[in-house]
């Protein structure tokens, strides 16, 4: 009832200018490749406009975006919220970084004169990542960051997300979580039926107090154990680690796998297939 309510408006087309003239210089090929993803949507004149949907991607503006995806993430349907987060195509922080975004945009379509390329309009899906897809945020009940909630939620898949870290300052210190999924089949192909582990290490500053919420369980097969360490781990050497190797991957691109670029002499748009440095997957 939620859902139905929710996304009461599946989606649509978007006939806007930017997208227009865009479509207007993309070659068939890749107007037939974009129809089969179902970025496009196809009239019955023949015609192709952008399409978007509710169920991957975005319609919400300033206020609408940050209520939507901690409703779902927290009313039981984080697996949507990812959904929607991971989406491709029009309205989606995919589509930004497919037009060689590096900042967030002040709208979910393209402008070339009018919206800025740099605005915090939509962005708190930057305060969704850390509170809902790690887990770490304040507490309801408590201000000035007195009290945190680690509240880990895992997707249905490891084919959506294997693992993620947030870490969220105070003044009591760092608060950090970082969860993922071990023991995952070689094959990606069978993430999705696989039996999998989810290890999830939490750290509380010294004087700092947090709840810890754990996810619902799905299975009654489901078992959790919780260990509190003897020590203080190396986190100075730790953060250095992984920041090294974090970089080393930026650096051989293995970010967002392709861009659109705007040919001049052929006025016309084509897809670069070649990585990027935005977008590089590094674990905590």
């Amino acid at each position: 009832v939620v859902l139905k309510n929710w996304f009461r408006r599946s989606g649509g087309i978007w006939p806007g200018d930017e997208e227009k003239l865009f479509l207007q210089a993309v070659d068939e090929s890749y107007m037939q490749e974009m129809a089969q993803t179902g970025e496009l949507i196809k009239e019955r004149d023949g015609s192709h406009w952008m399409g978007w949907s509710q169920w991957q991607g975005f319609n919400e503006g300033i206020f609408g975006i940050r209520y939507s995806m901690k409703a779902l993430s927290d009313m039981g349907f984080h697996n949507i919220a990812l959904r929607k987060a991971s989406g491709f195509g029009y309205g989606t922080p995919e589509y930004m970084m497919s037009h060689n975004a590096t900042t967030m945009w002040e709208s979910w379509w393209r402008s070339e004169d009018l919206y800025s390329r740099n605005h915090p309009m939509l962005g708190a899906i930057a305060e969704w990542m850390p509170s809902s897809a790690a887990g770490v945020s304040h507490y309801p009940n408590s201000t000035g960051a007195r009290k945190m909630l680690f509240w880990p939620r895992f997707p249905n898949s490891a084919a959506t997300l294997e693992y993620a870290s947030a870490t969220q300052g105070t003044v009591k210190g760092d608060y950090s979580i970082a969860w993922r999924f071990e023991d995952l089949p070689a094959d990606k192909s069978q993430y999705d039926s696989a039996t999998v582990r989810a290890r999830v290490r939490m750290l509380v500053p010294p004087g700092g107090e947090a709840v810890v919420r754990p996810p619902l369980f799905k299975s009654s097969k489901t078992t959790a154990t919780l260990r509190q360490a003897t020590m203080i781990p190396d986190l100075v050497d730790a953060k250095s680690s992984t920041s090294m190797e974090c970089e080393t991957r930026r650096k051989a691109r293995l970010g967002f796998s392709y861009s659109w670029e705007y040919h001049r002499g052929r006025e016309r748009w084509y897809k670069n297939k070649s990585g990027k440095a935005i977008g590089t997957p590094c674990e905590s």
